[in-house]
């Protein structure tokens, strides 16, 4: 068993569209690899509601259309293509509500014992449910807990477990709007458990473009940043994009004018 297969992964953005894209393209990669052996294991993944939109990733299909079952021709060949392969990948889904880390690890560890099990990903940890909710413990304690017991879990398990969570809104209030570790929500927790810790950051959040991966902490490896292209029409994330141009002077004004405002509501005592 390696460091590697025991890692604790963190990815986090203010845009779930994207980052759910993200996951879906590890875990999918993970399962093909599994297919042919060079991980021997299976992806065991928690999520609500993303076959759809998993099916439009894999087909690189318009999620509209699919949604609304307008898919025709070419397309529509694609997407039946793409549900074959989505069957035939060692790849489970659970997307009943509410699972504690207990039950995610009575479940990973009873598909281990049958199947075999390659990474665990968790969309997402502020959807949790604590085991220390109703004993007058605030949410940042709850997911302090959720992420150690995530970690004692790929620990147990020997599989890598990729843990999605959000960004707070500090980020927009600064001149270069890139996150950082410290933006994480409701818990520093994920940032001192986690192995790696990836933020991604996009410039438009409503349009396809470009979405840096910042690599912002990665324990026995080096940081930095990658450059990938997110199409929102079809969920495809990509390698490469072009660099975000730098804010303008009207986006600086108005950030600046955010902070004061936003400054001068506080209460002066």
């Amino acid at each position: 068993m390696t460091a590697t297969e025991r890692r604790y992964f963190t990815i986090a953005v203010m845009d779930g569209y994207v980052l759910a894209s993200v996951l879906f393209s590890f875990a999918v990669a993970c399962s093909r690899a599994s297919r042919r052996g060079d991980t021997g294991g299976r992806v065991y993944e928690l999520s609500d509601d993303g076959t759809v939109r998993l099916l439009a990733q894999m087909a690189e299909a318009n999620l509209t259309r699919l949604t609304r079952g307008w898919c025709q021709g070419e397309e529509f060949d694609r997407v039946a293509a793409a549900f074959d392969d989505l069957k035939a990948l060692p790849f489970h889904i659970d997307d009943t509500a509410r699972r504690t880390t207990t039950d995610i690890r009575v479940m990973c560890r009873k598909l281990k014992a049958t199947h075999g099990l390659g990474m665990i990903v968790v969309d997402y940890i502020g959807l949790m449910p604590s085991e220390l909710a109703g004993k007058d413990q605030n949410r940042t304690a709850q997911v302090t807990d959720l992420s150690r017991k995530l970690k004692r879990i790929a620990v147990e398990l020997g599989v890598p477990i990729l843990v999605l969570s959000q960004l707070n809104r500090n980020s927009t209030m600064r001149a270069d709007p890139k996150p950082k570790m410290s933006d994480l929500r409701e818990s520093g927790s994920l940032e001192q458990d986690a192995d790696v810790v990836l933020l991604l950051h996009r410039k438009n959040h409503k349009e396809s473009g470009t979405t840096l991966v910042i690599v912002d902490k990665a324990r026995n490896s080096d940081t930095g940043e990658v450059k990938t292209t997110f199409n929102r029409e079809t969920q495809m994330v990509t390698d490469g994009g072009d660099d975000p141009p730098p804010p303008t002077e009207a986006e600086q004004a108005e950030v600046k004018a955010a902070n004061a405002k936003r400054y001068a509501r506080r209460p002066r005592f």
